[in-house]
C-alpha cells in the first residue's frame, strides 16, 4: 500500500472515556459516555487539523495528537499514583507540595508539556513516511478498545434494561389504592442529610453533643426518633428502600441484580412508587439538583444551582484525570454550591402554588469533608473525592462538618415553617450513618456497624399527631405511616430490620438487627 489509513488519534480519545464508563458500568448511564466520546473525537479531529496545519504532514500531526490524547488522560493517574505512593512511604506530609495545591500543577503539567513538546520535535525530525509507526498505533489502538469491548459486553449482559425492569417492579410491588382525597393536601418535605449520626452514636465516638440541635428540632414540634436505625448500609440502597417503602431483599432476587450491580438501585430510586403515588393526588415534584446520579427521581421541577451546564460524576471523574482539573472549578467547589444552594432555597416549593413533594439530598456530613464548622472551604487531600484519611482527621472534620450542617439546617427549616401556607410534613433522615471505624486499622467489625446503622431521624408532622412513630422507626417505615395518616393508603408497618453489605457486594445482605437494637 502507498498509503496507510490513519486514524489511531480518534480510537485514543475514544479509549480513556471507554476505559472510565466500563470499569464504572453498573454505576453510570451509557448515554453519558457516548456524548463523551463524541465531544472528544470532535476536538481530537480539530487538534489533528491545527496541527497539520503546522507539521503539514498528516501522519507526523496524528502521532502528535495521540502523543498529547495519552498524556492529556495520565495525568490524574500519575498524580493519583503519586500521592498513594507517598501515603504508603508516610512522606505525604513531607512532600504534600508535589502532589496538592496551585504549585504541584504547574509542576505536573510543565513536565508534561516538556514530554509533548520533545516527543512532538523528535516526530518532527522523522524523515521515514512513518507508516510502519502509523501502522502500529491503529493496530495498538484496535487491540486496545477490542479488549475493552470484550469487557463490555460481557458485563453488558448483567445490566437490566429499563423497560423490562420497570414492569417487573410494578408488578412486585404495585402501588396502593388511592384513598380518599383530603381537602388540604400538606407539601412534604423529604430531606437526606448523607452519614448523619444518631446522637448516642456522635456522643460515644466523635465526642460531639448534638442535644442543642435536637433540642431545636422538638422546640419546633418535631419527634425526634432516638433508637432509630437505618435499614441498609447504603445511600442507594436505603433510599431505594424509603422511596418505595419496602425491603429489598426480596426484591434483588426477583430483578436477577447480582455483584455490584446499581443500576437496578438507580431505576427504582428514579421510578420510585412514592412519587407515583403523590402524582395521583396531583402533588407537583420537586428534586434538588445534588450531583450524585443515584438520587435523582422523577420530577416536575428541578432546583439547581447551575441553570447551564454542570459536569455529570461520571464528567466530573473524566475532567479530574486531565490537567483541566487545575484550571476550573472543582468537584468539591461545585458539591459546596449545590449545598449551600439547598439550604437557601429549601423553603421555595413553599410558594409552588400545590401540593409539592420536595426532595433533596444533602451530601453532607459525609466524608469527604470540605466545609468547616463556620462553613469556611477545606480542601479535601489528593485527586478527586477517594482520598486517604485516618480516624483521627475523620472524627475531626466529620464533626465540624455536622456543626456547619446543623447551622445551616435549622434556619432552613425555620422558614419552611414560615413560609408554607399551611403546615407542611417534614422528614429529616439520615440515609446511614457515619463510618470513622472502618479508618481505624484493626477496627472492631460490630462497632464500625452499628456507627453505620445508628441514623438521626425527625419528623414534623402538621398536627403533631406522633401516634403511629416511636423511637425505633426506620426508613422502610418512614411513607408508610405519613400516607396512611394523611393520605388515607391503609400501609401496614413492616418490621424494623437492619441489613448490612459492603461496597463491592451490595446485594449480600447480612441481616445485623440484633446487633444494632438500642
Amino acid at each position: 500500500m502507498k498509503r496507510t489509513l490513519v486514524f489511531h488519534p480518534f480510537l485514543f480519545a475514544a479509549y480513556p472515556i471507554f476505559t472510565v464508563y466500563v470499569n464504572n458500568m453498573r454505576m453510570t448511564s451509557l448515554a453519558e459516555a457516548i456524548r463523551a466520546i463524541l465531544f472528544a473525537l470532535i476536538c481530537a479531529g480539530l487538534l489533528w487539523w491545527l496541527v497539520n496545519l503546522v507539521a503539514k504532514h498528516a501522519a507526523k500531526s496524528a502521532i502528535i495528537v495521540s502523543a498529547f490524547v495519552m498524556l492529556f488522560f495520565a495525568y490524574g493517574y500519575a498524580l493519583l499514583g503519586l500521592t498513594n505512593g507517598l501515603v504508603r512511604l508516610q512522606w505525604l506530609e513531607r512532600a504534600r507540595f508535589l502532589v496538592e495545591g496551585t504549585g504541584s500543577h504547574i509542576l505536573w503539567i510543565s513536565v508534561w508539556a516538556g514530554l509533548l513538546v520533545a516527543g512532538s520535535w523528535l516526530v518532527a525530525r522523522q524523515k521515514s513516511d512513518l507508516r510502519m509507526a502509523t501502522g502500529f498505533l491503529n493496530v495498538s489502538a484496535i487491540a486496545f478498545l477490542a479488549i475493552l469491548g470484550v469487557r463490555f459486553a460481557i458485563g453488558a449482559g448483567d445490566l437490566l434494561d429499563r423497560p423490562r425492569l420497570r414492569d417487573t417492579w410494578q408488578e412486585a410491588a404495585p402501588l396502593p389504592p388511592i384513598g380518599s382525597v383530603p381537602d388540604r393536601l400538606p407539601d412534604i418535605y423529604y430531606i437526606i442529610v448523607d452519614a448523619y449520626g444518631r446522637a448516642d452514636l456522635l456522643q460515644e465516638v466523635y465526642g460531639l453533643d448534638n442535644s442543642e440541635f435536637l433540642s431545636q428540632l422538638a422546640d419546633r414540634g418535631f419527634y425526634i426518633a432516638d433508637h432509630s436505625r437505618s435499614n441498609y448500609a447504603q445511600t442507594a440502597l436505603s433510599l431505594a428502600s424509603s422511596l418505595n417503602f419496602d425491603y429489598l431483599d426480596d426484591l434483588a432476587h426477583l430483578l436477577e441484580a447480582s455483584g455490584d450491580n446499581r443500576i437496578p438501585m438507580q431505576i427504582l430510586i428514579e421510578d420510585n412508587r412514592l412519587v407515583q403515588f403523590l402524582h395521583q393526588y396531583g402533588y407537583a415534584i420537586v428534586e434538588f439538583e445534588s450531583g450524585y446520579q443515584y438520587t435523582r427521581i422523577k420530577h416536575d421541577v428541578r432546583l439547581t444551582p447551575f441553570p447551564g451546564w454542570s459536569p455529570s460524576e461520571f464528567e466530573e471523574g473524566l475532567i479530574m484525570l486531565t490537567p483541566l482539573s487545575a484550571f476550573r472549578t472543582t468537584w468539591a467547589d461545585y458539591r459546596r454550591q449545590r449545598i449551600d444552594y439547598a439550604f437557601e432555597h429549601l423553603a421555595d416549593p413553599a410558594q409552588n402554588g400545590r401540593p409539592t413533594f420536595t426532595f433533596v439530598h444533602l451530601l453532607a456530613p459525609h466524608w469527604p469533608f470540605l466545609f468547616d464548622a463556620e462553613g469556611n472551604p477545606v480542601q479535601p487531600r489528593g485527586v478527586g473525592s477517594h482520598v486517604p484519611i485516618f480516624y483521627e482527621e475523620f472524627v475531626t472534620y466529620y464533626s465540624q462538618q455536622l456543626l456547619y450542617i446543623n447551622k445551616r439546617l435549622m434556619p432552613a427549616i425555620d422558614t419552611i415553617l414560615s413560609q408554607s401556607p399551611e403546615p407542611p410534613i417534614i422528614i429529616v433522615q439520615a440515609d446511614h450513618g457515619p463510618d470513622a471505624g472502618k479508618n481505624t486499622a484493626g477496627s472492631d467489625w460490630e462497632r464500625a456497624v452499628r456507627e453505620r446503622m445508628a441514623i438521626l431521624n425527625a419528623f414534623y408532622f402538621p398536627d403533631q399527631a406522633y401516634e403511629r412513630l416511636y423511637e425505633e422507626i426506620t426508613p422502610v417505615n418512614t411513607f408508610r405511616v405519613v400516607l396512611s395518616q394523611y393520605l388515607d393508603a391503609e400501609l401496614d408497618l413492616l418490621e424494623d430490620r437492619a441489613f448490612y453489605s459492603t461496597y463491592d457486594a451490595p446485594y449480600a445482605f447480612d441481616d445485623v438487627t440484633n446487633l444494632t437494637a438500642k
